[in-house]
């Protein structure tokens, strides 16, 4: 990736280690769970019905808040 930026105007901005609350994905994650959390799931095949039906309910967080706290 260094080498990729190095002729662009692009600077990378790396997350302190340890620290899920500024990492994106961590977040998706917990929406994930919360939309899932406290039901009962009969099957494999119900489960999987409503992770993808969570999914594509779910936005993924903007970079930006991230970037910018």
């Amino acid at each position: 990736m260094k080498d990729f930026v190095a002729d662009e105007p692009i600077e990378l901005v790396y997350f302190p280690t340890g620290s899920p609350d500024l990492n994106p994905t961590e977040e998706y994650w917990r929406r994930l769970k919360l939309a899932l959390a406290n039901r009962y799931f009969g099957s494999c095949a119900v489960i999987r019905s409503a992770v993808w039906t969570a999914l594509e309910s779910i936005h993924p967080p903007g970079i930006y808040q991230y970037l910018c706290l």
